[in-house]
C-alpha cells in the first residue's frame, strides 16, 4: 500500500484521472482556492487569471456567460469566490442570476461585481445581492482585498476611485 502526505501531486492526479475516467469531474480536488473569474474583456480577463495565480490562487476564467453558468451549475461548492465583470454578465439580470444559482448549489464564498461604469448603480446591485464591489480599473492587491473580503482595503480602493483627485 501507498502511502501519501497532504496535498501531495500524485494523489491528486491519481483522483483526478480517477474521477475523469468515472465521469463526475476532472477539478475536484486541489491544493490551490479555485476563483471562477467571468469577463469578456480579454486583457482584463488575462490580467485576473495572472493577478490571481500569482496570489496562489488556482483561476477558471471564462468569457461566456453561459460557461460562467455552466461551471456553477456544476462545480459551485469548489469556488471560494466568484468575480464577474458586471458587463460581462449582463447587467444586473445577469449577476442576480449566477449569485443566486451559485448559493443555490452550495457555494459559500464571495461573489465580486467588478465594473467601471455607472459605479453608483452597479454599487447598489452590488449590495442588493450580497456582493463585494470592486472599481475598474484595479490592482491584483485590490482583486485579493476582495477575494479575500478585505472590507478596509476595498474600501480604499473604492474611495480613490470615486475621488481620483485626493
Amino acid at each position: 500500500m501507498t502511502s501519501y502526505v497532504v496535498g501531495d501531486r500524485e494523489i491528486i492526479e491519481h483522483v483526478r484521472r480517477i474521477l475523469s475516467k468515472s465521469g463526475i469531474g476532472a477539478f475536484v480536488m486541489t491544493d490551490k482556492e479555485k476563483v471562477l473569474v467571468l469577463e469578456t474583456e480579454q486583457d482584463v480577463r488575462k490580467y485576473c487569471e495572472d493577478a490571481l495565480s500569482r496570489l496562489g490562487y488556482e483561476p477558471h476564467a471564462t468569457a461566456s456567460f453561459r460557461d460562467a453558468l455552466d461551471l456553477v451549475l456544476h462545480h459551485a461548492p469548489e469556488y471560494s469566490a466568484i468575480v464577474l465583470g458586471f458587463e460581462s454578465s449582463g447587467g444586473g439580470k445577469g449577476i442576480a442570476e449566477i449569485a443566486a444559482k451559485a448559493r443555490d448549489c452550495g457555494f459559500d464564498g464571495k461573489v465580486v461585481i467588478a465594473s467601471g461604469y455607472d459605479m453608483k448603480s452597479v454599487f447598489e446591485k452590488t449590495k442588493e445581492i450580497g456582493a463585494w464591489y470592486l472599481s475598474k480599473p484595479y490592482l491584483a492587491r485590490d482583486l485579493e482585498a476582495a477575494v479575500k473580503g478585505n472590507s478596509l482595503a476595498l474600501l480604499e480602493h473604492t474611495f480613490k476611485a470615486l475621488n481620483p483627485k485626493l
